[in-house]
Protein backbone atom coordinates (compact mmCIF):
# COMPACT_ATOMS: atom_id res chain seq x y z
CA UNK A 1 0.00 0.00 0.00
CA UNK A 2 1.33 3.42 -0.94
CA UNK A 3 1.59 5.82 1.99
CA UNK A 4 -0.46 8.97 1.23
CA UNK A 5 -0.66 10.58 4.65
CA UNK A 6 0.65 14.09 4.91
CA UNK A 7 0.63 14.25 8.68
CA UNK A 8 2.45 12.33 11.32
CA UNK A 9 0.33 9.81 13.15
CA UNK A 10 0.77 8.75 16.75
CA UNK A 11 0.02 5.53 18.59
CA UNK A 12 -2.95 6.19 20.85
CA UNK A 13 -5.10 3.49 22.41
CA UNK A 14 -8.18 5.34 23.57
CA UNK A 15 -11.92 4.69 23.72
CA UNK A 16 -13.95 6.08 20.86
CA UNK A 17 -17.56 6.01 19.75
CA UNK A 18 -18.72 6.27 16.18
CA UNK A 19 -22.16 6.47 14.66
CA UNK A 20 -23.41 5.43 11.25
CA UNK A 21 -26.89 4.55 10.03
CA UNK A 22 -28.45 4.93 13.48
CA UNK A 23 -26.02 2.57 15.16
CA UNK A 24 -23.53 3.67 17.80
CA UNK A 25 -20.43 1.54 18.22
CA UNK A 26 -17.85 1.75 21.00
CA UNK A 27 -14.34 0.86 19.92
CA UNK A 28 -10.67 1.81 20.37
CA UNK A 29 -8.35 4.04 18.43
CA UNK A 30 -4.99 2.61 17.42
CA UNK A 31 -3.50 5.79 16.08
CA UNK A 32 -4.46 9.40 15.46
CA UNK A 33 -3.26 12.44 13.56
CA UNK A 34 -4.67 15.93 13.24
CA UNK A 35 -6.53 14.85 10.10
CA UNK A 36 -7.82 11.39 10.95
CA UNK A 37 -7.95 8.32 13.13
CA UNK A 38 -7.69 4.54 12.83
CA UNK A 39 -10.58 2.83 14.60
CA UNK A 40 -10.14 -0.78 15.64
CA UNK A 41 -13.46 -2.54 15.02
CA UNK A 42 -14.72 -5.89 13.83
CA UNK A 43 -17.64 -4.11 12.14
CA UNK A 44 -16.11 -1.49 9.86
CA UNK A 45 -18.30 0.64 7.62
CA UNK A 46 -18.06 0.71 3.85
CA UNK A 47 -15.52 2.79 1.97
CA UNK A 48 -16.61 6.43 1.61
CA UNK A 49 -19.25 6.11 4.34
CA UNK A 50 -19.53 9.28 6.42
CA UNK A 51 -19.56 8.64 10.16
CA UNK A 52 -19.75 10.75 13.30
CA UNK A 53 -16.76 10.24 15.59
CA UNK A 54 -16.80 11.05 19.32
CA UNK A 55 -13.43 10.90 21.06
CA UNK A 56 -13.19 11.70 24.78
CA UNK A 57 -10.16 13.86 25.49
CA UNK A 58 -9.82 14.70 29.17
CA UNK A 59 -13.06 16.39 30.21
CA UNK A 60 -13.86 17.35 26.62
CA UNK A 61 -15.42 15.40 23.79
CA UNK A 62 -14.10 15.80 20.26
CA UNK A 63 -17.05 15.27 17.93
CA UNK A 64 -16.27 15.36 14.24
CA UNK A 65 -17.59 13.98 10.99
CA UNK A 66 -15.25 11.72 9.07
CA UNK A 67 -15.12 9.64 5.92
CA UNK A 68 -13.97 6.01 5.82
CA UNK A 69 -10.96 6.05 3.51
CA UNK A 70 -9.68 2.52 3.96
CA UNK A 71 -10.58 -0.74 5.64
CA UNK A 72 -8.23 -3.40 6.98
CA UNK A 73 -9.59 -6.88 7.40
CA UNK A 74 -7.94 -9.50 9.58
CA UNK A 75 -4.24 -9.31 8.71
CA UNK A 76 -1.55 -11.08 10.65
CA UNK A 77 -0.32 -8.78 13.38
CA UNK A 78 -2.55 -5.85 12.41
CA UNK A 79 -5.83 -4.79 13.96
CA UNK A 80 -9.03 -5.06 11.94
CA UNK A 81 -10.66 -1.68 11.48
CA UNK A 82 -10.96 1.43 9.36
CA UNK A 83 -9.05 4.59 8.61
CA UNK A 84 -11.22 7.68 8.96
CA UNK A 85 -10.34 11.08 7.48
CA UNK A 86 -11.78 14.10 9.28
CA UNK A 87 -13.98 16.14 6.94
CA UNK A 88 -13.00 19.45 8.45
CA UNK A 89 -9.90 20.95 9.94
CA UNK A 90 -9.69 20.76 13.72
CA UNK A 91 -10.25 23.99 15.62
CA UNK A 92 -7.41 25.36 17.72
CA UNK A 93 -9.06 23.98 20.87
CA UNK A 94 -9.52 20.54 19.27
CA UNK A 95 -5.92 20.53 18.04
CA UNK A 96 -4.71 21.30 21.57
CA UNK A 97 -6.89 18.52 22.96
CA UNK A 98 -5.49 15.99 20.48
CA UNK A 99 -1.96 17.16 21.31
CA UNK A 100 -2.69 16.57 24.99
CA UNK A 101 -4.07 13.11 24.22
CA UNK A 102 -0.96 12.22 22.23
CA UNK A 103 1.40 13.48 24.92
CA UNK A 104 -0.41 11.52 27.65
CA UNK A 105 -0.70 8.31 25.65
CA UNK A 106 2.66 7.70 24.07
CA UNK A 107 5.73 9.27 22.60
CA UNK A 108 5.92 6.62 19.88
CA UNK A 109 5.51 8.03 16.37
CA UNK A 110 4.43 5.87 13.46
CA UNK A 111 5.85 6.29 9.99
CA UNK A 112 3.65 8.44 7.83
Amino acid sequence: MVERRREERFTVNAPIKWENNNRVIEALTKDISYSGVFIETLAPCNLRDVINVALPIGNDLLEIEGEVRWIRQDEEGNATGMGVYFLRELSEKETQAVTLMISRSSTETLVG
